[in-house]
This record gives structure tokens, sequence and C-alpha cells, in this order.
């Protein structure tokens, strides 16, 4: 493996990123959970992955053997693996090659170019240039490579994000991440809109959200007439209701 110092300075076509993978056995026996271990500071990315993006199958794992090779090709590059698997479970060595075009097109969407390490997750985690600019294309302002990962990691879609956008247009990348993570549907800020809640935010749904304060609960504020409530007001019923 060259020196980092050194691959930054190759032409992209002749990098190999060098690490470690691992892979644990998933909740069905065509799905595991792949891992990569990388420079720098020992960096780990993985997740779950069906198996037949790896070209592997349950059997491949099942049978002990030492000298297993096999490939995740990504839009962001390839992933060549060999090691050592059995019973499910497995590790070894991988070299990254990053693919040239798809680092000019993240260039060209507005996104500063990515560092080795960056690439592998674009790689790791199927971040498409597609799904770049379907998230741009919804006018979220000063999108960072992160916040991209983030959604990637968390699974929203640009559609999920786009009506988001549409409801709270001031807020930014990081508060559409967080709506996510706390499962916020659209249905559930329809009904904060019909609430009328005042100074509605993306952080104050999800404030909401965190406390506890489902949909029902918003829909029967409504039905008793209760409209115009700020988010402490919302905050302090639900508390005296529980």
């Amino acid at each position: 493996m060259l020196p980092l110092r050194r691959m930054n300075e190759e032409p992209l076509a002749r990098i190999a990123y060098a690490g470690e993978w691992s892979i644990e056995p998933g909740k069905d026996p065509e799905t595991c959970t792949f891992a990569l271990h990388y420079p720098p500071s020992a960096s780990n990315c993985g997740g779950p992955l069906a198996l037949a993006d790896l070209g592997l199958t349950g059997l491949d794992l099942a049978v002990a053997q030492s000298g297993l090779r096999f490939e995740l090709r990504r839009e962001a590059g390839t992933f060549e693996c060999e090691g050592a698997v059995a019973s499910g479970r497995g590790q070894g060595a991988f070299r990254f090659r990053p693919d040239a075009a798809y680092a000019r097109g993240i260039v060209e969407a507005g996104i500063p170019p990515l560092t080795l390490a960056k690439h592998v997750q674009a790689g790791m985690f199927a971040i498409t240039l597609s799904f770049v600019r379907a998230i741009l294309a919804t006018g979220m302002p000063d999108v960072t490579f992160a916040q991209l990962l983030s959604l990637r990691i968390f699974r929203l879609t640009p559609e999920y994000v786009g009506a988001f956008r549409a409801a709270f247009p001031n807020d930014g990348p990081d508060e559409m991440v967080a709506l996510g993570v706390l499962r916020v549907t659209p249905e559930y800020v329809e009904a904060l809109q019909r609430a009328q809640i005042r100074g509605l935010r993306a952080a104050n749904v999800s404030a909401l959200r965190a406390s506890g304060i489902e949909q029902s609960f918003i829909e029967s504020l409504v039905a008793s007439g209760r409209r115009g409530l700020s988010i402490d007001e919302v905050v302090s019923l639900h508390r005296t209701a529980s």
C-alpha cells in the first residue's frame, strides 16, 4: 500500500486504497453485515448488504476456505477482496480502486473533491451521482459530503428530502437527517400544520417526536379545538395527559 501522502499525489486511475474487511451473518441467508476497516486512524464503515452485491451466496460463506476472492462493484469504484471464511463469518484484506469519472462527477455537481477515505465511504454506501444530483435538485443549500453520507446511511430518499424541503424551506440537510432518524413522516408534519402549531420548524418537529408525541395526540388536539399552541404548550399538555 502506498503511503497516504504519495497516494494523494498519484493519478486517480492508478490508486489502490487498502484496508481490511469483515463479514458477519445477516438477518436472513441472503444478507450479511459487511464492514471495512481502513486508514486514517482505523476508520470503520459498514452495514447490511445483500450477498449478491458481493457476488456471493450463503454456501460460499458456509464452507470454510482461506482463498475466497470477491468484488463489490459500485459507481464510485470497486472493492477487490480476498480472505478466509467459515460458518458465515470471515475477514481479509481489500483494495479499493476509485473510479475517476465518478470523482469528476462529484466535483462537477459542486461537491469538493473527495479524499480517498471519503471515496471509500461513497463506494461502501452506494452514494451514486444520480442520488447526489437528486438531493441537490431539492434546493438544499450548501450540501456537504458528510450530509450526503448521513442521508444515505439512514436511507433517506430524495423524495423524502423534497417533501420536507417543501414544508421547511429554510432548514438544511442536518435537520432533514434528524427528521429521518426519528422516522418523522410527511403525515406527521401535516397533522402539526393542521393544528397550526406556532413557530414550527424542522428542529421543533424533531423535538416533539423525540418527546414521544405521536400523530394521534396532535390529531386529538385538533379534534378538541386546541389550535395555535406553542411547542412548549404541546409538550406540557402531552406530559399532563401521560
